[in-house]
């Protein structure tokens, strides 16, 4: 029974419509299920994603969301310049007066030898559903490493009547090699017994930044191309 309906709502989210986010999106993995990644890390271009842990609660009869019920894949943006990590999330569901609050955490570390850091991180909310007076919010704590300082914090939400104004959120930083992401989302149903509200897949962007040395051998690239053509 929980096989199907995991089945049923993993269908649902593949067949919302395009947005901005996922007609960017140039996928470079599979599917993979977050439960079955266990220590080992996921490898995106140049990037490895790693030390996954989720955390949930629900109230109000809310089905508790599951690490097997997310689903990671890799990929870049339409012009190659960030790396791009897509959640799908099939038990993400509140009704009326039901809510859950799910806390994901993971690294992104860059790997040796590719040349390119991290200075901006951003969020894009997708599939979504939100009747009457239903919310998501997420927020998005970066940090150096586990418990060390800021970098970056973002926030992205969805409510009826805001006109999308909310679903996403950037931030640039420093450039580094390594960053801690903490996620939080929270599911409040409608309050007046309407319909079904769900999150049901978003997006998170890694930007790349050329390391310097990497620059500097372009740049003397460059300049041998110029001399030989003269």
């Amino acid at each position: 029974m929980a096989h199907a309906r995991k089945v049923f709502l993993l269908g649902i989210v593949l067949l919302i419509a395009p947005t901005v986010s996922s007609a960017a999106f140039i996928p470079t993995t599979d599917l993979v299920p977050l439960d079955t990644l266990g220590g080992e890390p996921l490898a995106v271009d140049g990037r490895e994603f790693s030390n996954f842990a989720m955390d949930a609660m629900s109230s109000g009869g809310a089905p508790l969301p599951l690490p097997g019920d997310v689903y990671l894949q890799g990929g870049t943006d339409g012009d190659g310049c960030s790396t791009v990590l897509r959640f799908l999330t099939c038990g993400w569901v509140v009704g009326p007066g039901q809510a859950v609050q799910v806390n994901v955490s993971f690294d992104v570390s860059v790997v040796a030898g590719e040349g390119c850091l991290i200075d901006a991180v951003a969020l894009d909310l997708t599939g979504f559903a939100t009747p009457g007076s239903s919310m998501i919010s997420a927020g998005e704590f970066v940090a150096g490493s586990p418990g060390g300082g800021a970098l970056a914090s973002l926030s992205a939400s969805k409510s009826y009547g805001d006109a999308d104004a909310y679903l996403s959120d950037s931030v640039s930083f420093a450039e580094t090699n390594v960053i801690h992401v903490t996620k939080s989302f929270a599911l409040v149903g409608d309050s007046r017994g309407g319909g079904i509200a769900h999150l049901g897949e978003f997006y998170q962007f890694y930007r790349n930044m050329p390391e310097p040395s990497v620059l500097v051998l372009s740049g003397l690239g460059a300049m041998l191309v110029c001399r030989r053509r003269r």
